[in-house]
């Protein structure tokens, strides 16, 4: 994780206990110390708490009572890592060249688009100016995507990580709304019109008898 997307984290782990949304409770600064160190430490409780200053085999309890602020920590590196795998999808599909890992990849930038709430046209209303910014590299891409799928449709030619190529397309359609959707066209311009069988009734048996 680099430098400016550390700081911009440790910033957003001061404002926990600000912003209402761990019940308006104060952190203490060692509650505090240990959650920003949380980030440095590429999320390592143990060290985070015993850099901390929490006693050496604490740091179980130290995440039970900041298991909420932790949550919420973990859904904003999500969501600040939406553009970025946004992009993933958008250069996995474009590749002329194989992708070391691309299956794992690919996964991994759904699975944080769906975690923040840019799945299958499910939106959930979390950090929305950076899902927005998400979002809109996908739509910008969608052309292209469609394109790429009817290209793989067509091709004659083997096409290198075709299957790899051909999800992260499906993916970006599913992720703008465009998913598998049922659809059916009862319009119909033949002048022979249309004909419609009637319902299937209930069959009843009955005896036969003669006046």
């Amino acid at each position: 994780m680099s430098d400016k997307s550390i700081q911009s984290l440790a910033t957003f782990t001061s404002s926990l206990s600000k912003d209402g949304r761990s019940d308006e409770r104060e952190l203490t600064e060692r509650q505090q110390s240990f959650l920003d160190n949380l980030i440095n430490t590429g999320g390592d409780p143990k060290e985070a708490a015993e850099l901390a200053g929490y006693a050496e085999g604490s740091y179980t309890q130290v995440v039970k009572s900041l298991k909420r602020e932790i949550i919420e920590l973990a859904s904003h590196i999500l969501a600040q890592s939406a553009p970025k795998a946004a992009i993933k999808l958008v250069d996995v599909m474009d590749s002329e060249q194989p992708i070391p890992q691309a299956n794992v990849r690919l996964q991994a930038a759904q699975t944080i688009l769906d975690r923040i709430g840019l799945g299958k046209t499910d939106r959930v209303s979390l950090k929305r100016e950076i899902i927005e910014l998400a979002s809109q590299i996908l739509a910008q891409s969608a052309p292209k995507a469609a394109i790429k799928l009817v290209d793989v449709m067509d091709s004659e030619q083997p096409i290198p990580q075709a299957n790899v190529r051909l999800q992260a397309a499906q993916t970006i359609l599913d992720r703008i709304g465009l998913g598998k959707t049922d659809r059916v066209d009862v319009n119909h311009t033949s002048s022979g019109g249309i004909f419609i069988l009637p319902s299937k009734g209930e069959v009843i048996d009955a005896e036969y008898s003669e006046a």
